[in-house]
């Protein structure tokens, strides 16, 4: 394989091990969003602990079950916009690339 060839090879390997941790990420939200599901609406009703008289807590509680996982769930976006780059910032990437790389030609030009 030629010097290219590697670097080629690393670039998809590192863009591969990305992906993966993202679908990792994703895994790891749903299974805990279901957790925290289960044990608010169902092992906390089931243990009998109710908490009706305590309307701050229970506001708190509800709050936290349901913006927890959406917050979540925005980094997970995010999390996903910075993986699969969208065009957009693909073609910006690639056009900022060429201008270093060209910079990078000319410094070394002036050097031979």
């Amino acid at each position: 394989m030629e010097p290219e060839s590697y670097h080629k090879y690393d670039r998809a390997k590192k863009q591969v091990k990305k992906i993966k941790d993202f679908y990792d990420h994703i895994k790891i939200f749903i299974v805990a969003v279901v957790v925290i599901l289960i044990i608010r609406f169902y092992v906390v009703p089931k243990l009998g602990l109710n908490w009706d008289d305590e309307k701050d807590f229970n506001n708190w509680l509800n709050w936290n079950t349901y913006l927890f996982p959406s917050i979540w769930a925005l980094v997970i976006l995010i999390h996903g916009l910075i993986v699969f780059k969208p065009k957009v910032f693909r073609k910006w990437e690639d056009r900022k690339m060429k201008e270093f790389m060209q910079k990078e030609d000319k410094a070394e030009q002036r050097w031979d």
